[in-house]
């Protein structure tokens, strides 16, 4: 979809230059793309899949199965900081799994639980180094965790982390 500049709409291609639109009024003109035209389509050459693969949590890393998140939920330890629950069992792998819960009692809007879910899985992306190999964790967001900006989210993750002794210090 095409926009030229007196906002008619074309669904004219690529002429090399520039895009050519001829709508009532407005005769051949060089046009902008609308944002949807703009936007690259997943898989399309044009988005690297490194992109996508560097910003989200590694496929070993995610604990996925309804049975496994089950089995932590049933059998973990758990450890409380603000705004978060973790409960964590060992999982004699090579890596850590985690998990992200967050009920509608926590939040009723679903685009902000998974604005949230998003959020945390990035801070244990970012400091997946800083978290201990062998354990699969869920992470159960709690009501009062709601409004917590970013670095207080961090704070209160790390000291989940702390308290489970699952903090490795690199030097």
């Amino acid at each position: 979809m095409l926009i030229c500049p007196s906002g008619h709409f074309s669904q004219k291609s690529d002429t090399g230059a520039g895009f050519t639109v001829s709508g009532a009024g407005c005769g051949p003109q060089t046009a902008k793309k609308s944002w949807r035209a703009a936007a690259p389509k997943a898989g399309s050459a044009s988005v690297s899949s490194e992109f996508y693969q560097r910003a989200m949590l590694p496929a070993p890393n995610r604990l996925k199965k309804t049975v496994l998140i089950e089995r932590v939920w049933k059998r973990g330890r758990s450890f409380f900081a603000p705004g978060l629950q973790l409960r964590i069992v060992a999982n004699n792998l090579a890596v850590s799994r985690f998990a992200v819960v967050i009920g509608l009692k926590a939040e009723k809007s679903a685009v902000k639980r998974n604005t949230w879910r998003r959020r945390i899985r990035e801070i244990l992306r970012v400091n997946l180094l800083k978290i201990a190999p062998g354990f699969d964790c869920v992470i159960y967001a709690k009501k009062e965790g709601v409004g917590f900006d970013s670095a207080r989210l961090e704070n209160s993750l790390a000291e989940a982390f702390a308290k489970a002794g699952l903090l490795v210090r690199h030097e």
